[in-house]
């Protein structure tokens, strides 16, 4: 069973690859929530090296959300993390038994909340990670977002 859900999940992750190509990185404006400043995605890799767990929020049928996901992924496997990929959930023991890896969860907008998915997640377990929303109108949206919701929030996909 642990190798279909890492298969689907590489699947997927290919898949979105195959259709779509990230975006240049250079282009992407990233609003960090702890302080209200936009940064690069370059200043974001750098805090996301830091922690376990990265969950990257999507409205399931955007492109570009699917881009942004995409650009995490490779960006951290770029500079020299081991990656794994959970689609929504990820079982716990994988990261007691394989600490080396960041996990990156690909989950929809309403899960990779702070009080989603994360939140069951921190009650559980010691494991340090990030939320990154993409802006979506009248749903997660840079005025409303807060640092309580997730860390950063992705603009203009």
């Amino acid at each position: 069973m642990k190798s279909l859900i890492f298969s689907l999940a590489a699947l997927y992750v290919m898949t979105c690859g195959l259709l779509v190509c990230a975006h240049d990185v250079e282009r992407h404006r990233i609003l960090r929530l702890s302080d209200g400043v936009e940064i690069s995605f370059n200043d974001m890799l750098e805090d996301l090296r830091g922690v376990q767990l990265v969950f990257v929020g999507e409205r399931h049928n955007q492109a570009s959300h699917h881009e942004a996901q995409l650009a995490v992924i490779r960006a951290l496997r770029d500079v020299g993390i081991s990656v794994a990929v959970g689609l929504e959930m990820f079982r716990l023991s994988f990261h007691k038994k394989n600490p080396q890896y960041a996990i990156v969860v690909l989950a929809g907008s309403g899960h990779a909340w702070k009080r989603g998915i994360p939140e069951q997640v921190r009650r559980r377990a010691d494991i340090s990670y990030r939320v990154i929303l993409p802006e979506i109108p009248e749903k997660a949206e840079s005025t409303v977002v807060t640092l309580e919701d997730a860390d950063y929030i992705w603009l203009g996909l």
